[in-house]
C-alpha cells in the first residue's frame, strides 16, 4: 500500500509544554512523522523517560521487553515505549523505516495506565496499513505545531483518542468491513478533490447506509466526511503551490475545482492561517535560507 505523507509534514516533530512544572511533574506532548532509514541510535536496554505510541508504515525490526521477550515489528505494527519501562528496539538497517508517533509526558502517562488505557503487557499490536491513521498522526502533528497555548488540552484529547481508537481496532473495537468502508471512502474522496462531492449519494452508490457511514468516518478519522474533503483539497493545494511553482494560484483554484480564486484564497486561509500567497513565499524563502 503506497502511504502517503503530507509535503510540509515529512521528517517533522514538534514538542510542546502543557504547563510550568519540571521533572516528572513537567507536562508535554509531542507528536512527529519520522524517516529514521539508517538511523545510527540504538535503543538498548533503554529505560523511556516518557510515554510513545508509534505507527510503523514502513519497516521491520524487533521489541524486546524488560523480560527479554521477543515481538516481531512490521509494516503496519503500532508499539509501546512505556514510561520508566526498560525495553531494546532494534531497527534492520537494510530496510527503510518511516514511523508515526504520539508522545506523553510521565505524569501523563502515568494517568493513562491507571485508567488502563494501555497494558503494559502488549507491547506491541499489528494493525496493518490504512492511510486513515497516518492522516490522523498527521493532523495530530499540524495541531502540536500550530495550536495556541489555550488550546493544547484541546490537542491532548484528540491525542488521546487517537490512542484509543489505535487500541480499540488493535483489539477488535472496530469491525473490519467498518474500517473497509472508510478506506473506500478515502479513495473516493481523493478522486474527487477537483468537484463537490455529495456523500448521500456516495452511500447511496456503495450500499452504505448514510448515518452509520457519517458516524463510523467520524470515529475512525476523528473528523466529519466534509472536514475531511476540505482538508484533503487543501493539502493537495499545499503540494501544488509547492511542488508546482509555474502554476499561478488562479490555476490552482480551478484545477481544485473552486468557483474562484477568491473561494479558493478564503478556505484556504481559513484552514492554514495564511494566503496562498505567502504560503508559497514562505516555503520559497526557507529553501533559499537552506
Amino acid at each position: 500500500m503506497n502511504i502517503v505523507i503530507p509535503e510540509e509534514l515529512q521528517h517533522c516533530y514538534h514538542h510542546r509544554a502543557l504547563g510550568a512544572g519540571t521533572g516528572d511533574s513537567a507536562e508535554y506532548i509531542a507528536a512527529g512523522l519520522l524517516d529514521k532509514t539508517g538511523w545510527k541510535s540504538k535503543y538498548i536496554n533503554v529505560r523511556s523517560p516518557f510515554y510513545t505510541l508509534s505507527y510503523i508504515t514502513r519497516g521491520k525490526g524487533l521489541y524486546i521487553d524488560s523480560a527479554k521477550k521477543e515481538y516481531k515489528i512490521t509494516d503496519g505494527t503500532i508499539f509501546h515505549r512505556f514510561f520508566g519501562r526498560t525495553h531494546t528496539t532494534l531497527i534492520d538497517k537494510s530496510h527503510p523505516w518511516h514511523e508515526c508517533c504520539i508522545v506523553f509526558s510521565p505524569s501523563l502517562a502515568k494517568c493513562m495506565e491507571k485508567t488502563g488505557m494501555f497494558d503494559p503487557q502488549r507491547p506491541t499490536e499489528h494493525i496493518g496499513l490504512s492511510q486513515i491513521w497516518v492522516d490522523r498522526f498527521a493532523e495530530i502533528c499540524r495541531a502540536v505545531r500550530d495550536s495556541r497555548e489555550d488550546q493544547l488540552n484541546l490537542v491532548l484529547v484528540k491525542m488521546m483518542e487517537l490512542q484509543q481508537n489505535l487500541m480499540l481496532l488493535a483489539r477488535g473495537g472496530f469491525k473490519s468491513t467498518d474500517e473497509k468502508m472508510i478506506d473506500d471512502a478515502l479513495i473516493i474522496i481523493d478522486s474527487l478533490l477537483h468537484t463537490h462531492i455529495d456523500f448521500q449519494q456516495v452511500c447511496k452508490e456503495n450500499g452504505w447506509g448514510y448515518e452509520k457511514f457519517r458516524k463510523t468516518f467520524k470515529a475512525i478519522t476523528g473528523m466529519s466526511p466534509g472536514k475531511y474533503y476540505i482538508r484533503q483539497r487543501i493539502n493537495k493545494a499545499q503540494h501544488l503551490l509547492v511542488t508546482h511553482r509555474e502554476k499561478n494560484i488562479e490555476g490552482i483554484a480551478i484545477e481544485l475545482g473552486y468557483t474562484d480564486v477568491y473561494q479558493f484564497s478564503a478556505q484556504f486561509r481559513k484552514y492554514t492561517g495564511t494566503s496562498p500567497k505567502k504560503f508559497r513565499q514562505g516555503i520559497l524563502d526557507s529553501v533559499h535560507e537552506e
